[in-house]
């Protein structure tokens, strides 16, 4: 297993929602929002698309081999187009395991996997000590690479010895705070990804050294979090804030309440704007639609986002403005950042 080159974390990572129909993966509309993805990339550089499934995703709440199925699917429609990072709940360690052993067997494999928070009872010592050997184990026998993902302060020192003592696991997503990104990366110096791990209001993060981040509104927003890596990656954070200050409304209203509506506002706004090119499901498990007074603040934001969901083919109803090769999106940028 050759993993995903450290450079290439540098960069937005797409999380799509998991689409469920009738309490079920509808796994043809996954395949949809995944090719949406790949076709509507706008990072800089002719970069590949960083495609990950993680816990936005709701994999908790599906079977090991309903995991194992949707990992299929995604490698698949990934191809060589994008680079595909697993999301693992490692516990129980038995059945982590087991995933990572069958998706490494399939003829798509995860290019890494991504080690999701640990839910129960558990102590700092205990996780490192575990993770450790689970990592070191899974990565000498598959050549496996694993990305650590913070959620929890108190594990942030032995995560960062943990990265440190073993080759197979190679970069962090902070979930925490931006005092512990700069923290992480005193720590592991530049060599190491630390990646921004709390949605695409990331560039404060970035000014304190992380590089990269997540992004759980991909199919809604996907523009957007790619063009604030794209400043980030030049150094332009004021560009970068322009861009977060117009969508920060709807980002934060994803993460109230300590993140509730992580999954249920994505699928609200898809369905909202109802785009042609995705396909948001009817709503996960133990996940209900957000609030009526939240949905009706929703509808004027989407509208209003609509711009960062793809590039337009048609021109400018108002200004009949086109012109080969361009978009009134494209011009958008070129306004925003002249100004």
């Amino acid at each position: 297993m050759s993993g995903i080159p450290k450079s290439d974390l540098d960069t937005a990572i797409a999380f799509p929602i998991l689409p469920f129909r009738n309490g079920a993966v509808d796994l043809s509309a996954h395949h949809r929002n995944v090719d949406y993805l790949i076709r509507n990339c706008f990072l800089d550089g002719d970069r590949k698309r960083v495609i990950a499934l993680g816990g936005s995703s709701l994999l908790p709440h599906l079977t090991r081999e309903e995991q194992l199925e949707v990992a299929g699917a995604t490698g698949e429609q990934a191809g060589t187009d994008a680079w595909y990072i697993s999301g693992i709940l490692p516990t129980p360690p038995r059945q982590a395991a087991w995933l990572v052993r069958q998706q490494l067997r399939l003829p798509r494999a995860p290019d890494a996997f991504l080690l999701l928070p640990l839910a129960g009872g558990y102590n700092p010592e205990g996780v490192c000590t575990e993770l450790a050997h689970f990592c070191q184990t899974l990565g000498n026998e598959t050549g496996a690479q694993f990305i650590l993902y913070l959620r929890d302060t108190a594990l942030r020192d032995g995560f960062c010895r943990l990265i440190r003592e073993c080759e197979h696991v190679t970069g962090i997503k902070i979930g925490t705070s931006v005092d512990d990104v700069k923290l992480v990366r005193d720590a592991l110096g530049e060599g190491v990804p630390v990646m921004w791990g709390i949605g695409d209001i990331s560039t404060a993060a970035a000014r304190r050294g992380a590089r990269g981040h997540t992004s759980g509104s991909a199919l809604f927003l996907i523009r957007a979090s790619d063009e604030i890596n794209n400043a980030q990656r030049r150094g332009d954070f004021a560009a970068a804030e322009q861009i977060e200050a117009e969508i920060r409304e709807f980002e934060e209203l994803r993460f109230v309440k300590g993140r509730i509506y992580n999954y249920s506002l994505v699928v609200e706004a898809l369905k909202i704007a109802d785009f042609s090119d995705v396909d948001p499901g009817d709503g996960g498990p133990f996940n209900a639609p957000p609030p009526p007074e939240i949905c009706e603040r929703l509808v004027p934001i989407v509208e209003r986002l609509r711009i960062y969901h793809s590039a337009a083919t048609t021109e400018d109803e108002e200004t009949g403005y086109k012109q080969s090769g361009d978009s009134v999106e494209d011009r958008h940028f070129r306004e925003t950042r002249k100004n």
